[in-house]
């Protein structure tokens, strides 16, 4: 019996070599098929992605379909030279950097104005930027912005703006900004310096700007402000100094005389090289979830806020900061100077609006005199 079943066995294995070779695709799939069993458990075993939430997916398709949008207006100014770029009433909750950022290659065009060649015939080529992004739903300042030299106009009417970076008063070309319609409840100082130019106008109204605190009657130039040619300062409030961590100083505490000096704290010096790092954007959440201190949150935001739109500048002595020491609150009498269709410049009455003033060190509330 047992040499009976040796046969047997050897005559099945006999029998499998001929299937393989007269149908050798058989074997094959038999193979693949226990292969693909394998692979289809080992994929059970491994974690598998957790499915979004409809919401989500539905919000990122949303945005995908805005952003597309926006480059194709953007392309289309591109490919003709158009100056005015139109992102109107798009339902844009923010504006990608990178959109923006492909302004900066705009060219005109040069059209000739008639058949004889001169000096004449072409039409200046120079670009002066238009960009509208009134009537959206943008909370955050779009920081490419600031890099827009060839920016002429700008309009963020109707949007949920809440903070304007003093670095916009840095293009050397802004004629116009429209502003208003926001939730802005004080604009930076140094926006001041753009009624220097002559054919700049400022539109900031409505916006639940901070009420008057106090006013004076500071020695100013009142001619020049009849004139319409400076704004005229009605009120101060009441400096609010701050320690190295950006936290208040409360107004029972004398600590001006023992800490008037302008040296940088070395938080300060810290923070000014973080702000440079590329992982400044999640500084504030290793920090914080990972045991830090929670009084870095705040001056990691700082170096945030500056590392997006530029460092803050003392309004007295100028030097470059990213802590802020002191701040406060200046009324300010300004003319608006809306255009008409004929580009000719329309006076409204003026608008009192307050301006944030910054320092560096509690040295600058000696300077500010009268106002402490």
């Amino acid at each position: 019996m047992g040499s009976e079943g040796t046969d047997t066995s050897l005559e099945d294995d006999l029998l499998e070599e001929l299937r393989s070779a007269i149908h050798p695709a058989a074997g094959d799939a038999e193979r693949r098929a226990s292969d693909s069993k394998e692979a289809e458990d080992d994929d059970v075993s491994k974690p598998q992605p957790l499915p979004q939430p409809e919401h989500v997916t539905a919000e990122a398709a949303r945005k995908a379909s805005l952003y597309a949008a926006v480059e194709d207006v953007i392309d289309r100014c591109l490919e003709a030279g158009h100056e005015t770029v139109d992102l109107s009433s798009m339902s844009l909750d923010s504006v990608p950097n990178e959109s923006l950022r492909r302004l900066k290659a705009l060219t005109k065009h040069a059209m000739i104005m008639n058949t004889d060649l001169t000096q004449m015939s072409y039409s200046p080529i120079e670009v002066a930027l238009q960009l509208y992004l009134s009537n959206n739903t943008i909370a955050a300042f779009p920081s490419e912005i600031l890099n827009l030299i060839s920016l002429r106009v700008l309009s963020l009417r109707q949007n949920r703006l809440t903070h304007i970076p003093a670095a916009l008063a840095r293009l050397p070309h802004l004629e116009q900004l429209n502003l208003s319609g926001n939730q802005l409840q004080h604009l930076p100082y140094e926006m001041l310096r753009l009624h220097d130019r002559e054919r700049f106008s400022l539109i900031a109204t409505p916006n639940p700007f901070a009420e008057l605190e106090s006013s004076k009657a500071p020695d100013l130039n009142l001619g020049d402000y009849r004139s319409g040619r400076a704004p005229l300062l009605v009120a101060q409030s009441t400096p609010t100094l701050f320690y190295a961590d950006a936290s208040t100083v409360k107004p029972d505490v004398n600590v001006v005389a023992a800490n008037s000096g302008r040296v940088p704290s070395l938080l300060e010096l810290a923070l000014r090289k973080c702000k440079d790092l590329q992982g400044v954007a999640e500084m504030d959440d290793w920090c914080c979830t990972g045991g830090g201190p929670s009084s870095l949150k705040l001056p990691l935001a700082l170096a945030q806020q500056t590392a997006a739109y530029g460092d803050f500048e003392c309004t007295l002595c100028s030097r470059r900061f990213v802590v802020p020491r002191v701040q406060w609150l200046e009324w300010w009498n300004v003319p608006t100077w809306p255009r008409s269709r004929h580009g000719l410049p329309r006076r409204l009455p003026p608008a009192i609006i307050p301006f944030l003033r910054r320092g560096c060190s509690w040295a600058c509330v000696k300077e500010l005199g009268h106002v402490v």
